[in-house]
C-alpha cells in the first residue's frame, strides 16, 4: 500500500472488523476491539486478544501479517514481540494488533488502560 494514503474511516473500521473474524476464525480468545482514536495519536483501533501457547501466537501474529499483505498489500509498520511470544505487537498504523499469553494479558490489562 502507498504509504501517503489516507484511508478512511470506513476502511480503517472493515479492516478492524476482519482482522477481529480472522481471529476468531484462528481460535484467538477474549478477542476486544477499542476505538482509541480519541485518547491518542497511536491508532485509531487496538485490537486485543489472547493466544493458547507461544505457538499459537506466533501464527494468529502470522496470519494476520499474510491475510492483510494478500488481500490489501498492507503490510505492518513494524511487529514487537515475536521472538518471545507472549506478547506480540503488530503495528499497523491505524490499527495495533496485541496478541497475549494469558499472564502477559492480565499483567499488562492494556482495556483497563485505554477505556
Amino acid at each position: 500500500m502507498d504509504e501517503k494514503k489516507q484511508l478512511s474511516e470506513k476502511e480503517i473500521e472493515q479492516y478492524v472488523a476482519e482482522v477481529a473474524e480472522l481471529l476468531s476464525d484462528k481460535k484467538a480468545i477474549e478477542i476486544e476491539i477499542l476505538h482509541v482514536k480519541p485518547l491518542t495519536t497511536l491508532a485509531d483501533y487496538f485490537i486485543v486478544c489472547t493466544g493458547t501457547s507461544t505457538t499459537h501466537i506466533k501464527s494468529l501474529s502470522e496470519e494476520i501479517e499474510h491475510y492483510m499483505e494478500t488481500k490489501y498489500n498492507i503490510r505492518p509498520h513494524h511487529i514487537e514481540g515475536y521472538n518471545s511470544a507472549s506478547w506480540i505487537l503488530v503495528d499497523y498504523g491505524f490499527m495495533t494488533i496485541n496478541i497475549f499469553h494469558k499472564e502477559s494479558r492480565k499483567f499488562y490489562s492494556l482495556e483497563r488502560l485505554w477505556k
